[in-house]
């Protein structure tokens, strides 16, 4: 797009043109254009008229189904809102500078999901080293003396 009004067209014509479920993939305006409805939210990939739809569809549907599970099977603006973070990575582990990444669902959301508030931070000191040194220590001295 050459500006933000040309922009703001295509948008809209596109949004009117896919607005009613039912299709998944169309030619718009010299574009290839894949999306997924989902309650109150649709999501896009466009690309050139050239590109491969079935990949298209595919990183789509990954990215789709990565977002439900981070999002907890709640795929809907205000979820898409309140957590526009993860959102954001999650299309970023899929799809990086026009290149698709990855089409695994949930190695995409594994990569992004935060740390669950119930887990510790695990704490690396001199003692924890000292005591991983000992174990070893002890289970070579074990080998060795089977040997």
């Amino acid at each position: 797009m050459l500006s933000l009004k040309e922009q703001k067209t295509f948008e809209k014509g596109l949004w009117q043109k896919t607005k009613k479920a039912g299709g998944d993939i169309i030619l718009y305006d010299h574009h290839l254009v894949v999306y997924k409805h989902s309650l109150d939210l649709i999501l896009y990939f466009i690309a050139g008229s050239t590109e491969n739809e079935i990949m298209l569809y595919s990183a789509l549907t990954s990215l789709t189904d990565a977002l439900t599970m981070l999002l907890r099977n709640s795929l809907e603006k205000r979820g898409v809102l309140e957590n526009l973070d993860l959102v954001l990575l999650c299309l970023d582990e899929t799809i990086d500078d026009g290149i698709i990444v990855d089409t695994d669902a949930a190695a995409i959301a594994s990569r992004v999901s935060r740390p669950r508030p119930d887990t510790t931070e695990i704490v690396i000191n001199e003692q924890t080293i000292m005591n991983a040194y000992q174990t070893v220590k002890e289970k070579m001295q074990q080998r060795i003396g089977q040997l």
